[in-house]
């Protein structure tokens, strides 16, 4: 190997000059092909830049020398789930899982490749057997809590998230967002205690963001309609407006307590308002009918928006 060479492409690497490493790398290659650190480095340089096709064929190059190079086999899975190619990289991961049934970073990797193909009950399966292993990192958590938020699982049991969501020193959004599954799930006192106990713990984390606040009090305010807490929701309306929620969740969940009020006049025009603000809003929330409904014979208004607020963890 011509050490000058080699010295500047993985010099180039390792302080994140990937054009550069790409292309010293290349030119090492040309005179030293069956060189696999120089395969290896510009696999993994071509995959920093995103250029994942390109970056197969050379962690293929390094996998036929070195199988049991594992980072090498889960940068190969990653760029294949990068492309499409989940198939494959399901079929590889349950090779591997065969040898090796122990590494949570397969299992993880295999519930995401299922997630990529529609298989939600087996990527629920797959990141729960990584939860159960020693060392699984937080992101199997994050992967498992948004597989709910996305695809809902309804059926699935929310059991292993439950003590990392305990944890105080889990970020404030995926708290939120885990109450948010059992809101879905019609588990609402459950909801509302964790969304409040979030809320009593939000000062910890001075970095939250207003729109933390906001989302949260939005959430307080749908749970308490579903508990039939009117003065409760009343308050974190207020609340989330204070905060510049403005959303038509917001404007559904006042047209609401317009209704339970007997206020049908202004709930018709808070549903209006709802339906101006996002004209989607009318066809998830059937807060059409409910305009309809009231003009015909000021009656009952439909079923307001949940508090469902998703934040990106």
């Amino acid at each position: 190997m011509n050490q000058h060479i080699s010295g500047k492409y993985l010099q180039a690497f390792n302080g994140g000059d990937d054009s550069r490493a790409i292309r010293l790398a290349k030119k090492h290659l040309e005179k030293h092909p069956q060189d696999i650190v120089a395969a290896g480095t510009l696999a993994s340089a071509l995959m920093r830049q995103e250029r994942f096709s390109e970056a197969i064929p050379f962690f293929n190059q390094v996998l036929k020398v070195q199988p049991d190079n594992q980072p090498m086999q889960l940068n190969r899975i990653s760029c294949w789930l990068a492309t499409d190619n989940a198939v494959i990289a399901i079929e590889h991961l349950h090779e591997l899982l065969a040898h090796s049934n122990n590494r949570s970073e397969l299992w993880d990797a295999l519930g995401q490749a299922n997630v990529k193909i529609g298989r939600y009950p087996e990527a629920y399966r797959a990141f729960c057997q990584a939860l159960v292993l020693p060392g699984c990192p937080e992101s199997v958590y994050i992967n498992l809590l948004y597989l709910f938020l996305e695809h809902e699982l309804f059926d699935a049991d929310t059991g292993p998230l439950a003590k990392w969501i305990e944890n105080p020193k889990t970020h404030p959004a995926l708290r939120l967002n885990y109450a948010t599954v059992l809101h879905r799930r019609t588990r609402f006192i459950e909801a509302h205690d964790l969304w409040l106990k979030l809320l009593a713990d939000l000062p910890q984390y001075p970095d939250v963001a207003d729109s933390t606040y906001a989302q949260l009090y939005a959430n307080l305010a749908g749970v308490c309609i579903e508990l039939s807490r009117i003065e409760d929701a009343l308050i974190y309306c207020n609340k989330a407006e204070q905060y510049g929620y403005a959303a038509e969740q917001l404007l559904g969940y006042r047209a609401q307590l317009c209704r339970t009020q007997g206020l049908y006049g202004q709930a018709m025009d808070y549903a209006q308002e709802a339906i101006q603000h996002n004209p989607e809003f009318d066809g998830m929330f059937s807060l059409q009918g409910a305009v309809i409904g009231l003009r015909r014979c000021g009656g009952v208004l439909a079923r307001t928006p949940e508090g469902l607020g998703v934040i990106s963890g």
